[in-house]
């Protein structure tokens, strides 16, 4: 799943860039960030939510009274 997240963050922070640089006319330094920070925040919450629906998903384990303390 990182692997798809990564691909994904980079296509959208991509896009803020083109968009930034064309459409909003700002310099060439300030559309760079612009796609790093995009394509890493994507990135990084789509792996988070992975990783945690992951774990709600999950089945509820059922402990035995010797873990219970």
């Amino acid at each position: 799943m990182a692997i798809v997240s990564t691909l994904f963050g980079g296509i959208c922070g991509f896009v803020a860039f083109i968009c930034a640089a064309l459409v909003f006319d700002v310099g060439i330094l300030s559309a760079l960030n612009l796609y790093a920070l995009t394509g890493i925040s994507i990135s990084a919450c789509l792996i988070a939510s992975t990783a945690i629906w992951r774990q709600i998903s999950q089945p509820a384990r059922q402990y035995s009274r010797t873990h219970c303390a």
